[in-house]
């Protein structure tokens, strides 16, 4: 039998367990409660070591819980990682798109780090913790940057 090894090409951290929302199905169970997250010599410790054991990685995706609580150590690891060659994304609930303008200035500084991709987390449950209308002025947003 032939098996063929799948190289990994994304490399995904999980970066905080505290979340802006406390959605009961969470797949990582992260909640406000919770204080614990990486910290940026961590973070880039973990990126150096996957980039050298694992050269063909191409992408870093920042998770949570809710990745934008690290405040600028977001911005420092998304830049990190950017000059490393690894197209960046984060994974956020939008809970700081309190409008459309505070959305586009977020995004914006975010961008000019290195950020290359937005996933939005939403549905049912986390729109018990976070207004739709945070998902809306993400969106409205984005689309108003230009491509990278």
């Amino acid at each position: 039998m032939i098996s063929k090894i799948i190289e990994p090409k994304t490399l995904s951290l999980i970066t905080t367990e505290k979340c802006t929302a406390a959605c009961h199905n969470c797949c990582f169970q992260c909640s406000p409660r919770l204080k614990q997250r990486m910290s940026l010599e961590d973070m880039k410790f973990l990126i150096d070591e996957v980039i050298k054991d694992f050269p063909m990685i191409l992408a870093c995706v920042f998770t949570g819980g809710e990745c934008t609580t690290l405040g600028t150590d977001l911005h420092q690891i998304i830049n990190y990682a950017a000059i490393n060659n690894l197209k960046c994304r984060i994974v956020t609930n939008g809970h700081w798109a309190v409008s459309e303008s505070r959305a586009l200035l977020f995004l914006k500084q975010l961008k000019d780090a290195g950020l290359h991709e937005l996933n939005l987390s939403t549905g049912d449950e986390h729109q018990k913790w976070i207004p739709y209308d945070r998902i809306v002025y993400t969106c409205q947003a984005a689309v108003k940057l230009e491509p990278v």
